[in-house]
């Protein structure tokens, strides 16, 4: 089982694309065909390529996922991106909400690698997201989990039969943790974001009332 600093790494860096995101309500949807949602951009990616986007996740933390300008990076960007435009064009989403939206696709990606990484060695994230729901309250908001909380998680999987002594499934358990949380922020987010232009066009232009006077006032004629 590789180790999950290389997964921890790269999720560290999709939750930093979450800052400073300003507020605001949801926006008319302006084409049919795409979802004026946070998880847009995942949905219109196409099989082929998350197919590609996970193969290059998992290569990513073989090596460590501390490369600042990888290349396996890079691909999945483009990927992310290209689906990403699909719902932020049609939709005028605003630079906050198209961030929020990219963040939350490339937490998913992780989030399905992860999945896979844990079939393989005979466990499911459903105890994790079980947990993850037990706990919100005290979760939410958090952008880090916890030295305690981590630890809590890895007592609660030992006590449901996972081996105490395999310190790198037990990691890929917090990682998934961690990845539940960073997608809660990423939606909060979304939904948070201010208006697109589609919000603007829609307001009438009103004239000015000095406007109307003076025009009046050329019609009349100076008394």
């Amino acid at each position: 089982m590789k180790s999950s600093s290389g997964w921890s790494k790269m999720l560290l860096a999709s939750g930093a694309l979450l800052a400073a995101v300003p507020g605001a309500a949801q926006v008319p949807q302006s084409d049919p065909a795409v979802t004026n949602t946070v998880h847009c951009p995942y949905d219109m990616m196409t099989s082929d390529d998350r197919e590609m986007a996970l193969l290059l996740y998992e290569r990513e933390a073989m090596a460590g996922g501390s490369r600042s300008e990888s290349q396996n990076l890079t691909v999945i960007d483009r990927l992310v991106t290209e689906a990403q435009a699909k719902c932020a064009a049609p939709l005028r989403w605003t630079s906050a909400r198209t961030i929020a939206a990219k963040a939350y696709t490339m937490n998913a990606l992780m989030r399905e690698g992860v999945s896979q990484a844990l079939d393989s060695k005979a466990h499911t994230t459903a105890p994790i997201a079980a947990y993850y729901n037990a706990h919100r309250d005290e979760l939410t908001g958090q952008s880090l989990l916890s030295g305690a909380m981590a630890g809590h998680l890895q007592a609660y999987l030992v006590g449901l039969g996972w081996d105490k002594l395999d310190l790198a499934t037990l990691g890929v358990g917090v990682f998934y943790l961690q990845a539940l949380i960073t997608a809660q922020r990423s939606e909060s987010a979304f939904a948070a974001a201010p208006l697109g232009t589609t919000a603007l066009l829609s307001k009438p232009k009103l004239k000015r009332p000095h406007q109307r006077s003076r025009a009046m006032t050329k019609k009349r004629g100076k008394p």
